[in-house]
C-alpha cells in the first residue's frame, strides 16, 4: 500500500489534490500502524496543507476531517495531548459539517480515549455514550464494540464493576457479528 501511495505522490501534477491528500493520509495511516507517529503526523500535516489550498475540501469537508483526525491520533501516540484535542475538535466539526455522524462519533471515541489518559473519566464516559448511541442508531457494530470496550475499561477505572460487566456483556453479544476478527 505504501508503494502505491508513493507512486501516486510521485506523479505530482497529474494527480488531483483530493487524491494526493488521500495518498498522504494513507501513508499516515500506515505509519500509525507501524508505530511511527512522527512520520504519521508529518503525512497528515502535508495532507492538511494540500486540502487547505484546494477547493476540493470545501466540497468534501469530511476529507479534511479525516486528515485532522489522523494527525490527532498521531499526536496522541506522541503524548501531545493539547494539540491532539485541538485536531480532534477540528475533525469533529468537519465531520458534523459533512453530515457524517458516524465519522463524528468515531472522533468522539478518540476524544474519550484522551480523556481516559488524562484521568477525566466522567468526560470520557460522556464521549463514549454519545458515540455508542450513534453507532447503535446506524448499526455500526465494529465501532460500537470498540466504544463499549473503551467504556468498560473506563468503568473499571472508576471502580464500577457492575456497570463494566454490563458494557462487556453488550460487547460480547456483538462479537459474532463483527467484521474485524481481531476486534472480536
Amino acid at each position: 500500500a505504501a508503494g502505491i501511495f508513493q507512486k501516486l505522490l510521485d506523479r505530482r501534477r497529474e494527480v488531483p489534490d483530493g487524491i494526493r491528500a488521500r495518498a498522504l493520509m494513507g501513508k499516515g495511516a500506515i505509519a500509525i500502524r507501524r508505530a511511527d507517529s512522527m512520520s504519521a503526523e508529518a503525512h497528515y500535516a502535508q495532507a492538511l496543507v494540500v486540502l487547505e489550498a484546494s477547493a476540493e475540501q470545501k466540497d468534501d469537508p469530511a476529507l479534511i476531517g479525516h486528515a485532522y483526525n489522523g494527525r490527532g491520533v498521531a499526536r496522541i501516540q506522541q503524548g501531545k495531548m493539547q494539540e491532539a484535542v485541538s485536531d480532534l475538535g477540528m475533525a469533529r466539526i468537519a465531520m458534523q459539517r459533512s453530515g457524517s455522524l458516524v465519522d463524528a462519533a468515531a472522533v468522539g471515541v478518540n476524544l474519550a480515549l484522551i480523556e481516559v489518559q488524562r484521568g477525566h473519566y466522567a468526560q470520557a464516559l460522556q464521549e463514549f455514550d454519545r458515540a455508542i448511541a450513534v453507532f447503535e442508531r446506524f448499526e455500526v457494530r465494529d465501532y460500537l464494540a470498540a466504544a463499549l470496550m473503551g467504556k468498560a475499561n473506563t468503568q473499571l477505572k472508576l471502580a464500577q464493576p457492575a456497570d463494566a460487566a454490563a458494557s462487556i456483556q453488550r460487547t460480547d453479544a456483538l462479537s459474532k457479528s463483527l467484521k474485524d476478527d481481531d476486534l472480536a
